[in-house]
Parts: C-alpha cells; sequence; structure tokens
C-alpha cells in the first residue's frame, strides 16, 4: 500500500475539507500500525541492547574471573615455586650441616685415637723404658759377650801367631819338649 500517497480515482466524493472518512480511518489505522511497529521497533532494539549488555557484562564478569584466576594460579605458582626453593634452601643446609657433623664426629673420632695413641704410649712408656732399659742391659751383655768372644779367638790367633815364629826358627815353647 502506498503510503501518504492520495488516490486519483476515488469511487466515492471526497468530503469538504478534502479527506474521505474511509481513507481517514485507513490512514489511522496505517498511521497506527505504522506507530506500532516504530514503538516495537525501538522496544525490540532495547531489548537487544540491554540482551548485548547484560551479555557484555556476562563475558565482562567472566573475564575477571578468569583474569582473577589466572592471577591466583599465577600467585600460587609463584608461592609453590619459592616453597620449594625453600626447601632445597634447607636441605642443603641440613646436608652441609649433616656433613660438618659428620667431618666433626670423625675429626673427634681420629683426635681421640690420637689421644688415645698419646695415653697408651704414656702408659706404656715406662714398661718401655723397663724394656729398652732390659733391653739396653742385655744388649750390654750380649756386646761384652761379643766382644770377649773375639777377645778370645783373637787372643788365640796372637797365641798361635807368636808360638808359630817361635816354632820356626826352632825354639821350642817349653824346654823339656
Amino acid at each position: 500500500m502506498a503510503q501518504g500517497l492520495p488516490f486519483r480515482s476515488l469511487p466515492w466524493e471526497p468530503e469538504e475539507n478534502g479527506v474521505d472518512e474511509r481513507q481517514d480511518v485507513g490512514m489511522k489505522s496505517l498511521l497506527q500500525r505504522k506507530r506500532q511497529e516504530e514503538s516495537q521497533v525501538p522496544q525490540a532494539c532495547r531489548r537487544q541492547a540491554q540482551a548485548r549488555r547484560e551479555e557484555e557484562q556476562r563475558l565482562a564478569r567472566e573475564a575477571e574471573a578468569a583474569a582473577a584466576a589466572a592471577e591466583e594460579a599465577r600467585q600460587a605458582e609463584e608461592a609453590a615455586r619459592k616453597a620449594a626453593e625453600d626447601r632445597a634452601e634447607q636441605d642443603r643446609e641440613a646436608r652441609k650441616k649433616a656433613l660438618h657433623e659428620r667431618f666433626k664426629g670423625l675429626l673427634q673420632k681420629k683426635r681421640g685415637e690420637e689421644l688415645n695413641d698419646s695415653a697408651q704410649a704414656e702408659a706404656c712408656r715406662p714398661e718401655e723404658e723397663h724394656i729398652t732399659a732390659k733391653g739396653t742391659e742385655a744388649s750390654q751383655v750380649e756386646e761384652a759377650s761379643r766382644k770377649s768372644e773375639e777377645k778370645e779367638p783373637q787372643e788365640e790367633e796372637e797365641e798361635e801367631l807368636r808360638e808359630e815364629p817361635a816354632e820356626a826358627q826352632g825354639f821350642r815353647k817349653f824346654p823339656w819338649s
């Protein structure tokens, strides 16, 4: 239907003011429908705009929640990493301390053994001195006996040497022999 266009061939006569009553009713209904459509279009647009705004708000809330969750995850990861580093540092310190204590214990044990050895040496020293004295006496006796043994063969050899020249010269040692 043509809007706002007057009909040229009308089967009835226009009234005095130039508008037919039927045409007036048609126009009114047309205007009314147009207004309804126009009013519906803004309502639909408003509903669509409202739906879009609500959707955007929902998406924004979801994005904020996702960002907050990501931040919490990052912080949790950072805290876990920090805790792991702290545990590793504590483990290193504990191992270092344990090794130090072990080394200290071994060193004390070694020193204890050395002290024990020196204490035993001190305890054994009088005994060793006694043994050494006995050994010295024994060695002196041995040396004296060895010297005496060496002297005896030397004396015998000297006697033999003294006797041989006398006999060789025709002298006899004993006159009756």
